[in-house]
């Protein structure tokens, strides 16, 4: 006999593959959420094919998240390339040099006459993952 058609792959009398259900929005921030919890080392996540319908929902459900802030990952979903990423940072020492600038900035650099107060708004402050 011919060869066995799998229903649940397959439309009715073709070989034509049907392509499988997208996994629901609940299913993959379970997925990213477990990566991103057992991750033990800094580095950067990519999560492709991410529908717009889910990825904004799944990036603001991890701002929400206790584990997901205690994990210190940084989220970002981009629309265009459907593309979830997180940069996972399990330690805080990644951003201690942050509040040593803004002490600098705020009190020595400025009470010593190193910068004046114009200079010190002209500067931004922001992290290698920020805009």
């Amino acid at each position: 006999m011919g060869s066995h058609i799998n229903p649940t792959t397959h439309s009715l009398r073709s070989n034509t593959i049907i392509p499988s259900e997208a996994p629901s929005a609940q299913r993959l921030f379970n997925d990213i959420r477990k990566v991103i919890l057992t991750t033990n080392d800094s580095t950067d996540l990519a999560f492709p094919n991410i529908p717009p319908s889910a990825g904004l929902q799944i990036a603001t459900s991890f701002s929400e998240d206790p584990d997901i802030e205690r994990a210190h990952p940084r989220i970002s979903y981009n629309s265009v390339t459907q593309v979830l990423t997180a940069r996972v940072m399990p330690s805080r020492i990644l951003d201690c040099h942050q509040d040593w600038l803004f002490k600098e900035l705020c009190y020595h650099m400025s009470s010593e006459g190193f910068l004046t107060a114009a200079e010190i708004l002209e500067l931004n402050i922001g992290t290698g993952t920020s805009g």
